[in-house]
């Protein structure tokens, strides 16, 4: 009888240590009834509580949070150091219109670059330290490698550009 109220109290202790429910015992239950009664309502309580995911749930989870990274990783895809400067649309014998169509004349306000197609595709969206968000939108005789030209639509102002060395990062 001892031995039955021991198993009982240590099964009791054990339930509230860990949080499980404690259902009526009757009289006439038995104690390795009562036991593992007991058991099953623990392990119950912590399955609950601690729930394990399986193999395919965790590589989804993972899949779901290296999307989420991606989302917020830049959408930048190059930086590069290149030598800048600088050229105007009103000069002798310049049209204006750049290799890709656009008419600097007439638009003055435009932020183009002309650049090595090799080294940065026409078209490309670039970030230029000092400069601003332009388009890759011209090609020039000497602007081969890691130069480009920058439109600036004042004649004087291009002229005190000079020549800069400066970071450019390629967007899209």
């Amino acid at each position: 009888m001892k031995k039955g109220v021991i198993y009982i109290l240590f099964a009791i202790l054990l339930s509230i240590s860990i949080g499980a429910q404690i259902n009526t015992i009757y009289a006439d239950t038995n104690v390795k009834e009562a036991m593992n009664m007991k058991k099953k309502q623990t392990v119950l309580a912590v399955k609950k509580e601690t729930p394990k995911l399986t193999k395919n749930q965790a590589r989804e989870v993972h899949t779901n949070a290296q999307a989420i990274d991606y989302k917020q990783q830049p959408t930048s895809t190059k930086t590069m150091v290149m030598e800048a400067t600088a050229y105007t649309a009103n000069c002798t014998g310049c049209s204006g219109i750049t290799r890709t169509g656009q008419n600097l004349k007439a638009n003055p306000n435009q932020k183009v670059i002309a650049v090595d197609p090799t080294i940065i595709p026409l078209g490309s969206k670039v970030h230029v330290e000092g400069y601003g968000t332009a388009i890759a939108g011209d090609t020039g005789g000497d602007i081969k490698g890691n130069r480009i030209d920058l439109f600036i639509p004042n004649r004087q102002n291009a002229l005190k550009y000079g020549r800069q060395q400066v970071t450019i990062e390629i967007i899209e």
